[in-house]
């Protein structure tokens, strides 16, 4: 049984040598080196998903064929596990498909998954606004907002539906940033939803 764990000598090196992103997360709290744009943005996705419990990208290495093998993702959901592979079209080679899903269901009860870029891409803006959340949650992770998250809960209570803007006193900055994070953390526990379909500002759907 092998343990997941960050690739870190094999990620440095392409970070020479590709397009890379680095990025902490919560479901991933050390640093996470994303192999490309799209791992990046997958990333985010996951954490946006409450049924994700934590992920680590390039979590494992094999030899496939006398080649050595690194997937892009582990991802603990509720109920089960995944490795997961991003491949443009989710063209990947279907010989290596079997015994790769063989070995990571037998060294890691996790199903292997070929997910396209594609699919991810279609989402972007979804993952872009779970970028920002993240970070603003990341950077702020010393501010206690218990306070401010029940005032945004009673708010949404006595109605549902509000804008962005409503709810949070963008005159009053030092204030307001305590309300800003207090509901990103109503967002990532689940607590509170937005609409995805726009960059986020103040006229961002916020609802309970």
């Amino acid at each position: 049984m092998i343990i997941p764990k960050q690739q870190i000598n094999s990620a440095k090196k392409i970070l020479v040598s590709a397009q890379c992103y680095l990025q902490k997360f919560i479901k991933f709290p050390d640093i996470g080196i994303f192999h490309s744009y799209a791992e990046l943005l997958h990333a985010a996705l996951l954490e946006s998903n409450q049924l994700v419990n934590s992920f680590i990208p390039q979590p494992c290495k094999t030899i496939i064929n006398g080649r050595r093998y690194i997937p892009d993702c582990y991802v603990t959901f509720s109920n089960k596990r995944e490795v997961i592979e991003l491949k443009p079209a989710g063209k990947f080679n279907d010989a290596h498909f079997a015994p790769l899903s063989e070995f990571f269901n037998s060294e890691l009860d996790a199903k292997f998954k070929v997910i396209t870029n594609e699919e991810i891409f279609a989402q972007e803006q979804k993952a872009l606004n779970w970028l920002f959340i993240i970070r603003v949650l990341v950077n702020n992770a010393h501010e206690a907002t218990d306070n401010q998250e029940c005032q945004l809960i009673k708010l949404l209570s006595d109605k549902p539906e509000q804008n962005l803007g409503d709810l949070i006193q963008i005159g009053n900055r030092m204030n307001s940033s305590l309300q800003e994070l207090a509901l990103f953390r109503l967002i990532h526990k689940g607590q509170v939803s937005i609409n995805n379909d726009k960059e986020i500002d103040l006229n961002t759907e916020v609802s309970l």
